[in-house]
C-alpha cells in the first residue's frame, strides 16, 4: 500500500524532473536558436546594405536629366525674333519725325511753331544776324546798312553782310545790304510759283537756316510726298541751275535709286535735283567766284 503510494507521487516527481530537463534543454536550445536568429537579424541588416541600392534608384538623379529639358532655353533663341525690331526701321520709311509743339503757343516767346520736312513740328525762332561787313568798299547801290535799324522799307527789315546772301561770279561782294519777309503764309507764295512746280509755302526765320521768311517751291512739303520711288526723302537745296547764276533753293525729293551722289559726278558737275523736282542727277553748277 506504501509502496503503491510512494509510486503514485514519486512517478509524477521523476517525470516531471524529466519533463523540467527536457524543457531547461528545450530552453537552453531556445537560446541557441535565439543567436542564430539574432545572426540573422545581422544578415537582414546586411541585406538593408542591399536595400543601399536603393542609391541606384539616386539614378532618378540621371531624371535630373529633365534639366536637358531646360535646353528648351534655347528655345529662348525665340529671342532673336525680338530682331524683329529691326523691322522697326519701317519706322524710318514713315519718314516722320517728333514733335515738340502742335501751335505757337507751344513755344517759348517769339518762336513759331513749324512743321519739318520729316512731318513732325518743332518751335523755330529767327536767327541772330552774321557779324556786319564795313561798308568802305560797299559802293552807293544798293545802299549798305548798318543796322537792323536802318532798314526801314518794310516789316521786319533785317541788316545782313552780302557775304551771306547767294551769289555767284564776279568779285567777292563787299558790305551789307537790307533783306525782308517774302511772305507771312502759304497763300502768300502761290502766284510766283514757278512752272512745274506742285508745292509753295512760306517757311519761317528761323526754319533751314534761313535768316528771313522765304517762299519755297517744288515737289514736296514733307517726305510723305515723296512717293515716285521707294524710300522718297524731301530736301531743300540748290535748284538745277544748268549753268547759269540761278541761285534758288527748292524743295525736292530724295531717292535711294537716285543717279548721284550714289555716282560721283565728273567734270565739274554737281548733283542738283532734276527738274521735275523728283530725283537727282549730275548737272552744270552756277558759275563760282573767281
Amino acid at each position: 500500500m506504501a509502496s503503491l503510494e510512494m509510486r503514485s507521487w514519486v512517478g509524477p516527481l521523476v517525470g516531471g524532473i524529466g519533463l523540467l530537463l527536457v524543457g531547461c534543454g528545450s530552453v537552453s536550445g531556445n537560446v541557441g536558436d535565439a543567436g542564430s536568429t539574432g545572426g540573422a537579424r545581422m544578415t537582414g541588416g546586411a541585406g538593408t546594405t542591399g536595400g543601399a541600392g536603393s542609391t541606384g534608384s539616386a539614378g532618378s538623379t540621371g531624371a535630373a536629366g529633365s534639366t536637358g529639358a531646360a535646353g528648351s532655353t534655347g528655345a529662348a533663341g525665340s529671342t532673336g525674333a525680338a530682331g524683329s525690331t529691326g523691322a522697326a526701321g519701317s519706322s524710318g520709311a514713315a519718314g516722320q519725325g517728333a514733335s515738340h509743339c502742335q501751335q505757337d503757343s507751344d513755344c517759348p516767346a517769339k518762336n513759331v511753331c513749324w512743321q519739318t520736312l520729316d512731318g513732325g513740328h518743332d518751335c523755330v525762332t529767327s536767327p541772330a544776324s552774321p557779324t556786319l561787313s564795313s561798308c568802305q568798299f560797299a559802293g552807293a547801290t544798293p545802299p549798305c546798312c548798318m543796322s537792323d535799324a536802318d532798314c526801314t522799307e518794310k516789316a521786319h527789315g533785317r541788316c545782313l553782310p552780302r557775304t551771306s546772301l547767294p551769289g555767284c561770279g564776279g568779285a567777292i561782294p563787299q558790305g551789307n545790304v537790307c533783306v525782308y519777309d517774302q511772305c507771312a503764309t502759304d497763300a502768300d507764295c502761290k502766284a510766283a510759283a514757278p512752272a512745274g512746280a506742285t508745292v509753295a509755302t512760306c517757311l519761317p526765320p528761323g526754319a533751314l537756316g534761313l535768316l528771313e521768311a522765304t517762299c519755297a517751291y517744288g515737289a514736296c512739303r514733307t517726305s510723305t510726298d515723296c512717293t515716285k520711288h521707294p524710300g522718297g526723302v524731301c530736301h531743300y537745296d540748290l535748284g538745277p541751275t544748268h549753268g547759269q547764276c540761278v541761285l534758288v533753293d527748292v524743295l525736292f525729293c530724295a531717292y535711294p535709286s537716285d543717279q548721284c551722289p550714289a555716282q560721283a559726278c565728273s567734270n565739274g558737275m554737281l548733283c542738283v535735283p532734276k527738274d521735275d523736282y523728283q530725283g537727282r542727277q549730275c548737272g552744270q553748277g552756277p558759275p563760282m567766284y573767281p
